[in-house]
């Protein structure tokens, strides 16, 4: 079994079994979820320091950043 060790996915009750293994994962592992990357590259050029009228005009910030994003072959 695969665990994330996120800090809300603790059990102080968990009982393993003999028949399964417990694998942690790394506290931040981009390698392992490569949309990490993207996500990080939309905040910092697009996302971040700015403020919305609205949740429309928060939709299209989100719409127009991935579509330079993930429309541009360099950055993908």
């Amino acid at each position: 079994m695969i665990w994330d060790q996120a800090g809300f996915h603790t059990a102080t009750k968990l009982k393993v079994h003999d028949n399964m293994t417990l694998v942690s994962l790394p506290p931040y592992p981009p390698e392992l979820n490569p949309v990490e990357n993207l996500w990080h590259y939309f905040l910092s050029r697009y996302w971040s320091n700015r403020t919305y009228g609205d949740d429309d005009d928060l939709r299209h910030a989100a719409i127009d950043a991935w579509q330079k994003g993930t429309l541009n072959s360099e950055i993908i």
